[in-house]
This record gives structure tokens, C-alpha cells and sequence, in this order.
């Protein structure tokens, strides 16, 4: 970061693994290397984010403009696989992701155990919806009649095979070389949920299993395995994992709006009241929570209070 009499940049990257977010002493998130905010103002030592709702240490990013610059100057100093996996996390943050796996390939030629695998993978799976999104566009122009249809959907279902084939290879590889790595799972079972088919998500389960076995306190496991769980309609399963998410982080307004809305689905509106009442203690201007909330008290025929949550 520059100096305090200099203009505030109007967006910074994350250049540090694992950075908290925080309100006073208050860890309230978590940022990855690369990650990306819009800044509100510099105080101090902090970099407060856009909505001011948290900040971040000032030595921990860098304005988002000289981010690439900066790695790329240090590359040609030091062409090393720590340089070159920063730079493609900063290209993966900003949804570059074939630049990104250009500059993780270059890192693991250098140190074929380094962590880029994982990082690698995720590049290359975020590349499949790309080429789905690009394939359907094409496809598009097909339709029209039955064979054109028909070619149309084959077209789409083969995009992005070759990039996802290879997400799962690196997948595999960084579990391989690090087996007691517990987000090593839960990033494959992210790749197992994108498919919404029966067999994917009993995988993803296992793998989000998997990496709470490794580490109960893996927070990102539990909130992914809950996911898993309303997919398979199993809502007992998906308020356990939301409720262990809850244990983990409560403060957050997200696990009781989403063991909320699960609670609805099965019946319990007095339950799913009571969570949407704590979520809105903790967030009272969050509109989702609100429109959740009236929208039940109208299925309860309760009009007062669909009125007022209406407004």
C-alpha cells in the first residue's frame, strides 16, 4: 500500500494466504491470496472494505492495479514457484483462469509437490464452465429442428471435458501428495457438487465427510455438506451440518437464513421463525432474511406481520 497522503485505490488484492477480516478485534471473515475488494477508506493501518462492515491490514494487500505488475517484476528477478503461484492466484481471483493454469503449470515445473496442484485444479475447473457458457452460446445457432436439437445438447454436454478431466486429475494428485490436507477434499467435493447427478453428489458428501474427519472445525466442509444435503431433499441432514456451521461461526446471519428456509421446507415454522430472528439480531437490514420471514408469516396467515415485513 502506499503511503497515507496518497489517493486511496479504489480496489485492492490480497497478498498474504489467510487473511482475517475484522470489526474492532473481531474476526468476523476470512480472505485468500488474490481475493479482490472494493475499498471504502484507509484508517491507519486498516483498509476498510466497501459497505465499511469490515478491514483489513494495509500490509496484507496492495492496490489492485499493480498487483500483476508487481509479481511480474519479481518474476524476472526470481523465477521461482512461489512467484509464479502468486501471480496465477491473483489471475484466478480475477477469473483469468487460463492465464492463471499457465502460471501454476510453470511453478509445479519447478517444484512438481508444490501446492499449485490444488490451486491448478481449481483454475481448470472454473475453465469448464467457461467452455459450457461459450458452447451453448454456439449451440444456440443450431436449434431449431430435431437433429439440430439433438446436436445442439451434444454439443454442451461435451464442453469443457478435456478441462474437467483435468481438474480432477490435479484433484486426485494434491489428495495423493498430501493426504492429511482436509481442504484438499473439501475443494474436490466442490468439483463433485457442480454435477447434479446422483453419484456426484454421494461423492461430494464423501469428500466433504472426509475432510471434516481431518478437521471438525473446517468450517467450509460443513456449509458445502449441508448444500449436498438439500439436494438430495435429506433437510434433517442439511440443519445438522447448518447447525455445526452455527457452533462454528455465530455471527454469521447466512447459517440461520439458510437453517431457516430448511426448517420451512419440513414444516417447522416456529423453528424457522426463531432463526430468522436471530439473523436479523444480527443483520436487521438483510433483505433476503426479510423477504423470507414474510413470506411466511403470509403462509401463516398472519397479515400483521406480512405487512410489516413487507415494507
Amino acid at each position: 500500500m502506499g503511503r497515507a497522503e496518497e489517493p486511496t485505490p479504489a480496489r485492492v488484492t490480497v497478498i498474504k494466504p489467510r487473511v482475517v477480516l475484522k470489526i474492532g478485534e473481531k474476526i468476523v471473515d476470512h480472505a485468500e491470496f488474490g481475493d479482490n475488494f472494493f475499498v471504502a477508506r484507509i484508517e491507519g493501518d486498516r483498509v476498510w472494505i466497501t459497505g465499511g462492515t469490515a478491514s483489513l491490514a494495509r500490509v496484507e494487500v496492495m492496490p489492485y492495479d499493480e498487483a500483476i505488475d508487481y509479481y511480474t517484476a519479481r518474476l524476472q528477478m526470481d523465477r521461482s514457484a512461489e512467484n509464479y503461484e502468486a501471480r496465477g492466484a491473483i489471475w484466478l481471483g480475477r477469473g483469468e483462469y487460463g492465464i492463471a493454469v499457465g502460471d501454476f503449470t510453470d511453478a509445479l515445473a519447478l517444484r512438481p509437490r508444490h501446492p499449485s496442484t490444488l490451486l491448478r485444479g481449481v483454475a481448470w475447473r472454473n475453465l469448464v464452465g467457461h467452455a459450457r457458457s461459450e458452447a451453448g452460446r454456439q449451440a444456440g445457432n443450431m436449434t431449431g429442428t430435431e437433429v439440430g436439437n439433438a446436436l445442439s445438447r451434444a454439443v454442451t454436454a461435451a464442453a469443457g471435458q478435456k478441462e474437467k478431466e483435468n481438474a480432477l486429475a490435479d484433484f486426485n494428485e494434491a489428495i495423493r501428495l498430501d493426504p492429511q490436507n482436509p481442504v484438499a477434499y473439501a475443494v474436490r467435493g466442490d468439483y463433485w457438487r457442480e454435477y447434479h447427478d446422483a453419484d456426484s453428489m454421494e461423492r461430494a458428501i464423501a469428500d466433504y465427510s472426509e475432510a471434516i474427519r481431518r478437521d471438525p472445525k473446517l468450517l467450509r466442509a460443513y456449509e458445502a455438506r449441508s448444500l449436498a444435503y438439500a439436494w438430495k431433499t435429506d433437510y434433517a441432514k442439511e440443519q445438522s451440518d447448518l447447525t455445526a456451521a452455527i457452533q462454528l461461526d455465530p455471527d454469521s446471519p447466512h447459517h440461520y437464513f439458510r437453517r431457516g428456509k430448511s426448517l420451512v421446507t419440513g414444516g417447522n415454522s416456529e423453528a424457522a421463525i426463531a432463526d430468522f430472528q436471530i439473523a436479523l439480531k444480527i443483520d436487521p437490514t438483510n433483505a433476503a432474511v426479510l423477504v423470507a420471514r414474510a413470506n411466511l408469516y403470509k403462509q401463516l396467515n398472519d397479515v400483521e406481520k406480512f405487512l410489516a415485513d413487507a415494507e
